[in-house]
C-alpha cells in the first residue's frame, strides 16, 4: 500500500473515500456478504478507513457502535485456505481487529 500513495490522486482518492460515512456503510454492508471475494475486499477497505478515519468522529463513532458485529464478520473471515495465502492481508485483517478492539 504505500507505494500506492505516493501516486497523489490514489492517495486523494483513498483519503476522499474512507472519510466518506456512506463508504464506510457500503463496506460494512459488503462483510456480510455470501461471497469471499467480496469480504476478502471489505476487509482490505476497512483497514483503509479505519486507518484513515482516527480524526474522523462520525466514522469512528460508527465502528464503535457497531464493534462486535464487525470483529465477528472479520475475525470470522478464513480466507481461502491456500498455502501461499496473501501475508499482507493477513497482517492488515490482525491490525484491522487491534484497532477496532481498541476503541474505548
Amino acid at each position: 500500500m504505500n507505494s500506492e500513495l505516493r501516486n497523489p490522486i490514489l492517495s486523494i482518492l483513498i483519503e476522499n473515500y474512507s472519510s466518506r460515512v456512506d463508504s464506510l456503510k457500503e463496506v460494512m454492508n459488503l462483510l456480510i456478504s455470501d461471497s469471499k471475494g467480496l469480504i476478502y475486499e471489505a476487509i482490505r477497505l476497512m483497514f483503509i478507513i479505519v486507518c484513515k478515519s482516527k480524526n474522523n468522529s462520525k466514522i469512528q463513532i460508527i465502528i464503535k457502535n457497531n464493534k462486535d458485529a464487525l470483529l465477528e464478520s472479520i475475525i470470522g473471515f478464513a480466507g481461502f485456505k491456500k498455502e501461499n495465502e496473501d501475508m499482507v492481508f493477513q497482517k492488515e485483517k490482525k491490525m484491522l481487529i487491534t484497532e477496532i478492539k481498541n476503541l474505548p
